[in-house]
Order: structure tokens, then sequence, then C-alpha cells
């Protein structure tokens, strides 16, 4: 097998084009929680902590050293509001996936006294042996 037709196998497989797929949906994904942070959360925040702006904070050590530690603070709150976002669009999902895929209750059964089948507890017939039943 050629190194080509070895290549073209490769690519061809499911799970590399899910791969892919998965990285430019998670691409997009991270523009819109960017735009959510950047239009919503930031104002948000620097209204409520009084107009103070993180980007500007910086440690002037001498004239040709400063330490901008106000971008890094920025990024910081960033990355906690995007992994909460993600953490709540996550669990969203999975609740949602959960409802229609969770098996249905389980109905309790017992045991017919004439054939030892088992059957539902509501069965007033036995749809084995066709025996009646009392409700218990």
């Amino acid at each position: 097998m050629s190194i080509s037709d070895e290549f073209r196998e490769f690519i061809n497989r499911g799970n590399v084009v899910d791969m892919a797929v998965g990285i430019i949906v998670g691409s997009s994904f991270v523009k819109i929680v960017d735009s959510l942070v950047n239009v919503l959360f930031n104002p948000l925040l620097g209204f409520l902590v009084g107009g103070i702006r993180l980007r500007g904070f910086s440690w002037k050590i001498r004239d040709d050293l400063v330490i901008e530690y106000g971008e890094f603070l920025n990024s910081i709150i960033d990355f906690f509001i995007i992994a909460f976002s993600v953490f709540l669009f996550v669990k969203g999902f999975n609740a949602l996936k959960n409802r229609y895929t969770q098996p249905q209750k389980s109905e309790k059964k017992r045991t017919c006294p004439f054939c030892a089948s088992e059957i539902s507890l509501r069965a007033t017939k036995c749809p084995y042996c066709t025996s009646t039943l009392e409700i218990e």
C-alpha cells in the first residue's frame, strides 16, 4: 500500500472528519462566546465595579519596563466567563439529550401463581397461560 493510499484511508475515516467538523464548530463557538464576553459581560462587570477598566492597570518599573497586569487579569476573567458559559451549554445539552434517551421506568412485576411467568402488577389475566388473576 502506497503512502498516498494510506493517507487517503486516514482522511476518509469517520473520526478524522468528525474531528475537523468539531474544530470548525469550536472555532465558531469561540467567536460567539468572545462576543458575549466583550459585548455583554465586560461592560456589565465594569459597571458593577464602578467603571474600573482592568486593561489599563500596569506597573511601571522603569521607563522602558512596564508590566501590564491588567490585560492578564482581564484574560483570567474572560477565561472564567467562557468556561462557565461552556459548562452551562454542555450541561443544558446533556440534560436535553438525557431527556430523550433515558429508558422508561420499568414497571414493577409479579409472578403468575399458575405458570410462574413474570407479569405486570396491574394484569388481571396472565398473557402466557391466560389464567384469571386477582389484583393485589
